[in-house]
């Protein structure tokens, strides 16, 4: 987060998806610095990403951006991947978290 915070033209009024977001404190980093964010985990993630993300986005927090979406997402999932490409995408900027590893 603090070599966005250092960057913010890297992230600010471009499309950003943060995959793999987990708890979401990347994501949200970019929302802050100005970037429409959409953040993607596996779905069993997503009920506490999507929590975190309505606390951290209440009313009286200075977001440079409030277009803040919760997805989830397996990768490698390619009709899914096609929907969020279509409703969200085009992306400017891929985060990447732990997306090489395997599900137990």
């Amino acid at each position: 987060c603090r070599y966005l915070c250092e960057h913010k033209e890297m992230v600010a009024n471009r499309c950003v998806l943060d995959l793999g977001a987990g708890t979401g404190i990347v994501g949200l980093t970019t929302a802050w610095l100005g970037a429409c964010t959409t953040l993607v985990d596996v779905p069993r993630v997503v009920p506490l990403l999507a929590s975190n993300v309505t606390v951290a986005m209440g009313d009286d927090r200075p977001f440079a951006s409030r277009d803040v979406t919760v997805r989830p997402l397996w990768w490698g999932d390619r009709p899914a991947i096609e929907r969020l490409r279509a409703e969200r995408g085009p992306f400017d900027v891929v985060l990447c978290c732990e997306v090489v590893y395997q599900q137990p």
